[in-house]
């Protein structure tokens, strides 16, 4: 198993990039909101109370927190990326340390906000359509981080491209994999909802204690099924370019990396 003797390191870095990435956006975010609102927000009973006039003045207090939330959560997506990258160098057996969280990213960062903020524009472009095109999206996808990795010099839609292009047959594969972590997940939301009932009190005592424990809660809840989620889909990833021959594929994208590329969804 690639967690073999290597578990514990990959969840403390995954720790720390769901810390940055995810926690540091949504604390800044609630920190930021009226407290009436957040209140509101995390027990949504209360705004069936609320008159028309007062969820007016409800929604235009979150417009622009939200703005931030979601400048910070790309700015800072880059760490989720680089998680991904750590994943697939213990796959390989590469050596893994704390530090590579922050050096992978030093490089590349730009690339990788753009690649994330693309991805999220394809994904949410394709689920409006409906649901499944969206899911069929997400697999398709999928392998775009993995790319990056092992291909600095290509641009994020070539990367998105050719994971496209590696996923032809094999998505039904990958729909296998995702519904066997289901057990994992309902787990890791039993033990979400259970540490939620135990700190609701704190939600109209101290709301700023709340708010950091129910984020540190979450992480808590997730990270074990985060951390076996990605490492499987490094060793997909992996399984993939072993069975494709060396010349396919990416050649013609380095070939081709310095020409203009199209967006292709």
């Amino acid at each position: 198993m690639a967690l073999a003797g290597s578990w514990k390191i990959l969840i403390l870095i995954g720790i720390l990039s769901a810390i940055i990435a995810d926690g540091i956006p949504q604390l800044i975010f609630k920190s930021i909101l009226p407290e009436a609102t957040i209140k509101i927000l995390l027990d949504l009973t209360l705004l069936e109370s609320l008159p028309h006039s007062e969820i007016e003045i409800l929604s235009s207090n979150i417009q622009k927190p939200m703005l931030l939330f979601f400048v910070l959560s790309f700015l800072l997506s880059p760490f989720n990326t680089s998680f991904t990258w750590i994943t697939l160098d213990n796959v390989r057996k590469k050596p893994i340390e704390q530090k590579h969280l922050i050096q992978n990213i030093k490089p590349y960062f730009s690339k990788l906000v753009f690649y994330n903020i693309l991805y999220v524009i394809y994904i949410t472009l394709w689920s409006s359509l409906l649901v499944i095109p969206g899911i069929i999206k997400l697999h398709s996808y999928a392998l775009a981080p993995f790319i990056l990795r092992d291909n600095p010099q290509i641009t994020a839609n070539q990367a998105i491209t050719e994971s496209r292009r590696l996923m032809h047959g094999r998505k039904l594969k990958l729909f296998s994999l995702v519904i066997s972590f289901i057990g994992w997940f309902i787990l890791a939301q039993i033990i979400l909802a259970m540490g939620g009932n135990i700190i609701k009190p704190l939600l109209l005592q101290n709301l700023n204690l709340y708010l950091f424990l129910s984020a540190l809660w979450s992480i808590f809840a997730y990270i074990v099924f985060w951390v076996y989620f990605k490492s499987a889909l490094a060793i997909f990833y992996q399984n993939v370019i072993n069975e494709i021959k060396p010349t396919d594929g990416l050649e013609q994208v380095k070939d081709n990396d310095k020409q203009p590329t199209n967006i292709i969804i």
